[in-house]
């Protein structure tokens, strides 16, 4: 593309230089929310028993003065199976999503306002409710082992009760990952980071 006049190249420099303009509401309206899922189990019984196996067998291989003796299994390999297919059983696979900012919120806002709720003071059941509602909001659904998916409408009781029959570790494992997904400070940095 040929110029003809001084104002023609001057155009072309500005159109060349010029960034352009947006609007950085409208970019980040509808931000995109991080999803995950995490796989827990409830038979806590097969989990110590090959939680222990496990443990033997290390030990063994550790104080082993014979390689042939450390090859040995301190299990049956069909009780260790039965024992694995019994905890494959019981997985119960939340799938999670991130709560957005403006949600965190209003539901902060609204716990704020329905508990005697004063800045400085440990208030233990906004706390709670505060905390289980942001998990409940967090899961999407969950699916059984067999395939089955749950019709259960998550609420902050709700998650006070699964968190009551789950075993501690399961437990902790949905709630940090649910958190993790709505507190995800630091991943963007690190993704935009990342040296591929």
């Amino acid at each position: 593309m040929a110029f003809e006049t001084e104002t023609e190249i001057e155009s072309a420099i500005e159109a060349a230089l010029d960034k352009g303009t947006f609007d950085v509401f409208a970019h980040v309206r509808g931000t995109s929310l991080p999803t995950d899922s995490v796989v827990v189990y409830t038979d806590a019984d097969a989990a110590l028993k090959l939680s222990r196996i496990f443990e033997e067998e290390a030990a063994r291989k550790a104080n082993a003065d014979d390689y042939s003796i450390a090859d040995e299994p301190v299990a049956d390999e069909d009780e260790i199976s039965a024992l694995h297919e019994r905890l494959l059983e019981t997985a119960l696979t939340f799938n999670l999503r991130g709560v957005a900012p403006k949600a965190v919120e209003a539901i902060e806002k609204h716990l704020k306002a329905t508990h005697e709720f004063k800045e400085g003071t440990a208030n233990e059941s906004f706390a709670e409710e505060f905390n289980n509602t942001l998990i409940a909001k967090s899961i999407q659904s969950v699916t059984r082992a067999d395939g089955a998916t749950s019709d259960t409408t998550w609420g902050w009781e709700q998650v006070k009760d699964l968190s009551s029959e789950l075993y501690p570790s399961e437990a902790n494992k949905l709630f940090i990952a649910a958190a993790q997904l709505t507190y995800v400070g630091g991943i963007f940095d690190l993704a935009a980071n990342a040296d591929f």
